[in-house]
């Protein structure tokens, strides 16, 4: 784009990050090319929703409203689970350094470095994911998980925050406005909140969740967590039939 000038680079800012040095762009460009937008709909159409719901042992299994799968990412890449034997040596090796010494600086940045790779490896699966999911689909619907309660369960609270799950419905929504699509939030007693006068079906999150829990794909979870829905987001499979939640009594 710059190439052709259809874009002007207006500043740089110069950062310094785990030991590295970085460059950032800031770029006034037009919107995407239209051939890379959804097809307009009409304003009576209701239909084409496709709920996704966010887990740990499937990262995001999307669903029609009938029902249907239409994409299960199993994938995720677990960096934090995998490289905690490294991040453990490398803080104890930090605490055992004198204050000051190069040791201890030395220490310090192959530690920062290790914390940037990890976080870098679970931005860019949330990337593709989320690219996956946008190009594929106008309309999306997510729901608004309590994870802050989720991280009350000691020992999943770990796993949850590795997850990512904001970090990707943050990804959806603004890469949804790029194409002109639109994702909704399923509130978790049920009620829908979109960006859009056209609602959407009220049943698309639960729908994904059934494809989710009929299929038993909670089985990764721990023995304890195993088909209850406060453990990972997901729902056990005696409450197969529900599709929506309703409101507790006042």
């Amino acid at each position: 784009m710059l190439a052709k000038d259809r874009a002007k680079i207006l500043f740089a800012t110069v950062t310094e990050h785990a030991g590295r040095w970085w460059v950032s762009l800031n770029i006034e460009a037009p919107d995407l090319h239209p051939a890379h937008h959804h097809r307009p709909r009409d304003t009576t159409d209701s239909g084409g929703w496709v709920g996704v719901d966010r887990g740990l042992s499937a990262f995001a299994v999307a669903a029609t409203t009938a029902g249907t799968e239409v994409a299960r990412i199993t994938d995720a890449p677990k960096a934090l689970a995998t490289g905690m034997a490294t991040q453990r040596r490398l803080a104890k090796s930090l605490s055992r350094k004198k204050k000051g010494s190069h040791n201890r600086r030395d220490v310090a940045g192959r530690l920062g470095r290790h914390h940037h790779r990890v976080a870098n490896v679970g931005r860019h699966f949330a990337h593709r994911v989320s690219n996956q999911l946008v190009k594929t689909h106008d309309r999306l619907v997510i729901e608004d998980l309590n994870t802050a309660g989720m991280l009350a369960n000691h020992r999943l609270a770990r796993s949850i925050s590795e997850a990512g799950w904001a970090e990707f419905a943050r990804q959806l929504h603004y890469k949804q406005r790029w194409r002109d699509g639109q994702v909704a939030v399923a509130d978790r007693w049920g009620q829908t909140h979109h960006n859009s006068p056209r609602s959407p079906d009220p049943q698309a999150g639960g729908r994904a969740k059934n494809a989710r829990r009929q299929d038993g794909s909670d089985l990764g979870a721990p023995p304890a967590c195993r088909g209850h829905p406060s453990c990972a987001g997901e729902t056990g499979l005696a409450e197969a039939g529900t599709d929506v939640h309703t409101a507790p009594a006042a």
